[in-house]
């Protein structure tokens, strides 16, 4: 996935944990731009398509209890989170999302 943000990474400080109790990717606005909303996405896979759903809450359920947005809030720039949870199974694939005002 990091491959892929790559093409913003003009735009945005990506950050990748591969620690529990971290969030997958974090995207930071860069201040330069004058970018104001973070991402944190969260991944989750499922080994069959009809959980999918459930997964993606718990993925957005995961980013709120763990407090990853307390790493963003450290950019006094950033004025909104984008908070989302990606649920894949093969090529099925489920999301939940929710954006939070600073």
């Amino acid at each position: 996935m990091l491959g892929i943000l790559n093409n913003v990474s003009h735009y945005y400080i990506a950050e990748s944990e591969n620690v529990l109790e971290r969030p997958d990717v974090v995207l930071i606005p860069e201040v330069k731009y004058g970018g104001d909303q973070a991402m944190i996405l969260e991944y989750k896979i499922g080994q069959q398509a009809e959980e999918l759903p459930g997964l993606a809450a718990k993925g957005l359920a995961q980013i709120v209890d763990r407090k990853y947005s307390t790493q963003v809030k450290m950019h006094s720039h950033v004025k909104s989170i984008l908070q989302v949870s990606l649920a894949f199974c093969g090529k099925e694939m489920a999301a939940q999302y929710e954006r939070v005002d600073l």
